[in-house]
């Protein structure tokens, strides 16, 4: 049994996008980029710190199959109407088979 069959729907991944207002300046709005299936999970105290040591501030890591999501990037809960940003995206070992991305939500 791989991971994928802990996946449920209901994420989404957006991102960042430039709007012009019409009156020459432009306003930042994040955008759909797809629906994903995936798991999010709150990162025990041991995997905070890891990351705290490479300058990174998390509070989950996601896991979804391999798709277009880069740092900075948000992945928004449509069921929890909760949105987390992207902070760094993993490959293990390089394998192809997911992605796990640590990510972080300040509500």
């Amino acid at each position: 049994m791989g991971i994928e069959s802990y996946y449920v729907k209901g994420y989404e991944v957006q991102r960042a996008t430039n709007v012009s207002d019409g009156a020459g300046s432009s306003t930042e709005t994040l955008s759909k980029v797809s629906d994903i299936a995936g798991r999010m999970r709150p990162l025990t105290g041991n995997e905070i710190l890891a990351n705290e040591k490479l300058s990174l501030v998390t509070t989950h890591r996601f896991y979804c199959a391999i798709t277009d999501v880069r740092e900075g990037d948000y992945i928004y809960d449509s069921v929890k109407a909760k949105s987390y940003e992207v902070r760094f995206v993993k490959n293990p070992m390089e394998m192809d088979d997911h992605f796990e991305i640590d990510c972080y939500c300040g509500s």
